[in-house]
């Protein structure tokens, strides 16, 4: 049971980060099956994630909506106390340096898997899979040293 309004913000922050990275793979993994099999785009499903990915924003938003409802009328002093948390800017620098980390480690072996794939888009597929590998891990990792 949550106590108290920092313990809600935090909460609420916490499925801020999940609902962007639900939404940040959702979008990723429809872009990169449609760069990979441009002829076959229905049939990968990376077509129908992308006509639905309003949808799933518009539940994301409605679930976030609900959750800072509870937080009421809480203090901007408050809020940016919970934002200024020592523990809170770590997690976030930790986050960030394993995002970039991936993305440097990530782009040569992408790379040769798109190489050796022949797939008509090179560039364009090894720029999305880099960036989402690095964004993934950064959200991820940020969930993960959070309290």
């Amino acid at each position: 049971m949550v106590s108290s309004a920092s313990d809600l913000i935090v909460e609420h922050s916490r499925r801020q980060l999940w609902v962007a990275l639900i939404l940040v793979v959702t979008l990723g993994a429809g872009a990169l099956a449609m760069l990979a099999f441009p002829d076959k785009a229905g049939k990968t499903g990376g077509f129908y994630v992308m006509i639905f990915f309003p949808e799933f924003v518009a539940i994301a938003l409605a679930s976030l909506r609900k959750s800072k409802r509870k937080l009421g009328d809480v203090s901007a002093a408050r809020m940016q106390a919970v934002v200024d948390d020592e523990l809170r800017r770590h997690s976030l620098g930790m986050g960030w340096r394993n995002g970039f980390f991936v993305m440097l480690l990530a782009q040569p072996l992408i790379s040769l898997a798109v190489i050796s794939s022949g797939t008509p888009h090179p560039v364009a597929l090894l720029s999305a899979a880099t960036a989402l590998a690095g964004v993934v891990t950064a959200l991820a990792s940020v969930l993960y040293y959070d309290r």
